[in-house]
């Protein structure tokens, strides 16, 4: 008998991808088989099993509309549950959005409100340098003093 040796290498995905290529022939054979059944059956086949091919066609015809059918409802159920979390979060942007908004706004009328109380406390008062004091006149816009000549 000959035996396979590893030496160390991963055949993991490889041995898994030979199970499911398996099991895709398997099935072809079984749907060639039954065909192949059927067809003796229809051609060759008494009268009583040609009844039990039309009865097991029709069991077939009914199971594949049903699936059919319930392919049809879960993609509605699918398409309705991506509608409403594709609304629900245009939903929460939006108020997202909207709490931002209303933040700025209590924001500005907060600064609006802030300066209404500056201007209503505000006094008016002159700022006068130690040289502004000594004599108006002779103090330029730089607040130095100027010494006339006499």
């Amino acid at each position: 008998t000959w035996v396979h040796r590893d030496f160390g290498r991963n055949t993991g995905s490889i041995d898994t991808q030979f199970k499911s290529e398996n099991v895709v022939l398997q099935a072809r054979a079984e749907r060639l088989n039954n065909i192949h059944e059927h067809r003796r059956a229809y051609y060759f086949g008494s009268p009583t099993e040609k009844k039990q091919l039309q009865n097991d066609l029709m069991k077939d015809a009914q199971k594949q509309l049903e699936l059919k059918q319930s392919l049809k409802r879960i993609e509605k159920e699918r398409e309705a549950l991506e509608t409403r979390r594709i609304s629900d979060y245009q939903r929460q942007k939006l108020e997202e959005a909207q709490r931002a908004e209303l933040r700025r706004k209590e924001a500005l009328m907060s600064i609006q409100s802030d300066n209404r109380k500056m201007i209503e406390e505000k006094k008016d008062c002159l700022l006068y340098t130690s040289d502004a004091a000594d004599d108006l006149l002779c103090v330029d816009l730089g607040g130095r003093r100027i010494i006339k000549k006499k």
